[in-house]
C-alpha cells in the first residue's frame, strides 16, 4: 500500500529524496497559502513525512501513514548547514556587486537571492529558513561596503516588509533588523531637506575619510540626530567606525558643551558656534541690538504719518 504522504506529493514508492523536493516544488505553486493554509500544512506535512521516510527507507508506516519514529537530528543540522553554506557562497559571489558603483546593482543582487531561494538545495524549509538567518546576522554583525544595497536587496526578496514573521521568530539579531525596518520607513517619511542631507552624510561615511573641519562644523548636528533617529538602522549601513573617528575629530574642535548647557539638545553645537565664544553676553548684545533696531523703524513710520498727515 501506498503510504499517503507520498500519495499526496504524486509519487511513488521509488521515489528518492531528489523527487520529493521536484514534486513538493511543483505542488506548493499550486496552493495559495492565504486561501488555504490547511491545503499548506497538509502539503508540507506530507512533504517532511516524505523526506524522513525516504531518509530511512527501512521504517515501518504505521496506520496512519506516516513513518514511526522522527528522523535523526542529523538530518536537520544537515539541512541547516546548506542553508548557511548556500548564503556563504552566495556572498562571496556577490562581492563585486556589493563592492561595484554599477546603479543597477539592488536589481542585481535582488534577482541573485531571488536565484538562490528558487535553487532546488534551498526546497527544504529548514535549509530556507538557515539561509535567511545567515543573511541577518550578515546584516546586524555591522556595516560592510555594499551592505546599505543587500539590506534593500534582502528586504525585496525576502519580503521583509510584507511578512516579518520568520524575523519575530530569529531572537534577537531578527528584533534589531525588524526595528531598523521601521527605523527606514520613518525616515523615507522625512522632510526632502533631511533626506538629502542624510544621504550626503551616509556617503561620506562610507567613504572612509576623515572628515574636514567645514564639513565636521556643518554636518555634526545632523549626524547626532540620525544617531537618535536611527539606533538600529545606522550602524547597518554606514561604518560604525567611521562616525567615531566624526565625533573624535569633533572633540578635538570643540571639546565639549559647558555644564549647564542642555546635553540633549541636538543642535547645541550650532547654538554656540553662532553666538561666539561668549554667548551669554554676546546672545544679550544681539537681542539689545535687535530692539533698538526695531525702535528706530517705528520711529521713521511715525515721522513719515506725520508728515503725511500735516502737509497731505
Amino acid at each position: 500500500m501506498l503510504p499517503p504522504f507520498l500519495a499526496r506529493l504524486r509519487l511513488d514508492a521509488g521515489a528518492d529524496r531528489r523527487a520529493i523536493r521536484s514534486a513538493y516544488a511543483r505542488e506548493v505553486k499550486l496552493i495559495d497559502q492565504a486561501i488555504d493554509p490547511a491545503g499548506f500544512q497538509a502539503l508540507r506535512d506530507a512533504y517532511e513525512a516524505a523526506l524522513r521516510w525516504a531518509g530511512a527507507p527501512s521504517l515501518m508506516v504505521n496506520e496512519l501513514g506516516t513513518p514511526t519514529r522522527r528522523a535523526p537530528d542529523r538530518a536537520h543540522e544537515r539541512a541547516t548547514e546548506t542553508g548557511r553554506l548556500a548564503f556563504a557562497r552566495l556572498y562571496q559571489w556577490a562581492a563585486p556587486i556589493l563592492q561595484g558603483m554599477d546603479p543597477d546593482r539592488l536589481q542585481a543582487l535582488e534577482r541573485t537571492l531571488l536565484r538562490a531561494l528558487d535553487d532546488e538545495a534551498l526546497i527544504n524549509l529548514t535549509a530556507r529558513a538557515a539561509f535567511q538567518d545567515a543573511c541577518v546576522e550578515m546584516l546586524v554583525k555591522g556595516w560592510q561596503p555594499g551592505h546599505e544595497v543587500l539590506f534593500e536587496a534582502a528586504t525585496l526578496a525576502f519580503r521583509w516588509e510584507q511578512d516579518s514573521t520568520h524575523l519575530e521568530q530569529s531572537g534577537e539579531q531578527g528584533f534589531t533588523l525588524l526595528l531598523a525596518l521601521q527605523e527606514q520607513f520613518i525616515a523615507r517619511r522625512q522632510r526632502d531637506f533631511d533626506v538629502r542631507k542624510q544621504h550626503q552624510i551616509l556617503t561620506r561615511l562610507r567613504l572612509g575619510r576623515d572628515p574636514e573641519p567645514h564639513f565636521l562644523q556643518r554636518d555634526i548636528d545632523h549626524l547626532r540626530l540620525m544617531q537618535s533617529r536611527l539606533p538600529n538602522l545606522l550602524p547597518i549601513i554606514a561604518d560604525r567606525a567611521a562616525i567615531a573617528r566624526w565625533h573624535r575629530a569633533w572633540q578635538a574642535i570643540d571639546p565639549g558643551p559647558p555644564e549647564d548647557e542642555d546635553l540633549h539638545n541636538p543642535y547645541r553645537h550650532k547654538a554656540r558656534r553662532a553666538a561666539g565664544p561668549d554667548h551669554g553676553h554676546a546672545g544679550q548684545a544681539g537681542e539689545d541690538g535687535d530692539l533698538a533696531l526695531l525702535w528706530r523703524i517705528c520711529q521713521v513710520i511715525i515721522v513719515f504719518y506725520v508728515i503725511r498727515w500735516l502737509f497731505f
